[in-house]
């Protein structure tokens, strides 16, 4: 071989090199992305399945609040 076409190959292998260097390497990124924003998107979906529980309690809470009131004084009159 010529030195010429030595150092074409040369630059051509280390650029093939470099590119598949880069595909990895945002290959790499993206696996990383995907997992966080997976993470994100359970996380969320947990949070707002407590904000639901949290108003169902607070609703739950205040239908039974009359109730409660209306209880204590006939358990006042019946004690005395």
């Amino acid at each position: 071989m010529q030195p010429e076409t030595a150092n074409i190959l040369f630059y051509l292998s280390a650029t093939v090199l470099v590119f598949l260097l880069v595909i990895l390497l945002l290959r790499a990124v993206a696996t990383w992305y995907f997992k966080i924003n997976r993470r994100i998107e359970l996380m969320e979906k947990q949070c707002n399945q407590n904000i639901r529980l949290i108003e169902e309690v607070i609703a739950l809470r205040e239908s039974l609040s009359p109730k409660a009131e209306k209880d204590t004084p006939e358990q006042d009159n019946i004690a005395a």
